[in-house]
């Protein structure tokens, strides 16, 4: 156990600084969105528009606000709980 739970500790600090390099590329207004998002997304700031919802809080859009982040695409925020949303276009 104690074995498995240091590989799992080395891992997480490879990923946060792989994510640190990331962010300090990021320009700041996109830095700044990403830090409130992750704030408010209990420390996750990403999520995916899947169909008419977003994946983390399940929170289902409206058609006009839909038809409003296909505009924003690739990225828009969620109403609900404040991540940042991917938008795939098909």
């Amino acid at each position: 156990f104690k074995e498995q739970g240091g590989s799992l500790l080395a891992e997480e600090a490879k990923l946060n600084y792989q994510k640190d390099m990331l962010l300090a590329d990021l320009p700041y207004e996109v830095k700044k969105a990403y830090d409130l998002a992750c704030d408010k997304g209990a420390g996750i700031a990403v999520a995916e528009l899947d169909g008419d919802m977003c994946s983390a809080c399940k929170y289902q859009f409206m058609r006009g606000r839909l038809i409003e982040m296909m505009r924003e695409a690739p990225v828009s925020v969620c109403n609900s709980c404040g991540r940042l949303l991917i938008i795939k276009k098909d």
